[in-house]
């Protein structure tokens, strides 16, 4: 079964989680709606606010939003309109794609990764005492990547280490 929510939390709530402003999203969220890209679970045509079918409102309420007023009493009306998550998700993720390379396919972290056992190894055998101190070792050995100083190539692969293997 499918899950829904209302198109309200579930602005407010990507809004905060992604540091986007809230006005911009819900003019973004209402254009969507308006000229149905994100499909709402209501039945537009048997849905009232007040003397006005919902669709009017919507209508109404992009272009109030577009001229940057708060959302007010409307957010009541907006607590009822209903969305699938999935669909708004799909949606938002659509209109704010990450730019940029994906994530993981640059920096050093695969090459890093081919320092832990060796980092390990020598915190087994008590040639190190920490992670750290392990990195360093391999840093002054010449055995880390980066451009960076020892230290700097030392503390980037003992962070990476503790927060992966503990």
């Amino acid at each position: 079964m499918r899950k829904s929510g209302n198109i309200y939390d579930l602005v407010e709530r990507t809004a905060a989680r992604h540091r986007i402003p809230r006005l911009q999203l819900w003019q973004e969220t209402a254009k969507a709606i308006t000229e149905q890209k994100l499909p709402i679970l209501n039945s537009l045509s048997e849905q009232i606010v007040g003397a006005t079918k919902l669709a009017e409102w919507l209508v109404y309420f992009r272009a109030s939003v577009e001229r940057y007023n708060d959302l007010g009493p409307r957010a009541r009306v907006l607590k009822l309109i209903i969305v699938y998550t999935t669909d708004f998700e799909s949606w938002f993720h659509q209109t704010h794609k990450r730019r940029g390379p994906k994530h993981g396919t640059t920096g050093f972290r695969d090459s890093d990764r081919k320092a832990f056992p060796k980092i390990s190894r020598l915190i087994s055998e008590g040639e190190a005492r920490s992670p750290h101190e392990a990195a360093l070792k391999l840093a002054h050995q010449g055995q880390l990547v980066g451009s960076g100083t020892p230290e700097n190539r030392a503390r980037r692969v003992a962070v990476l280490y503790r927060k992966e293997c503990g």
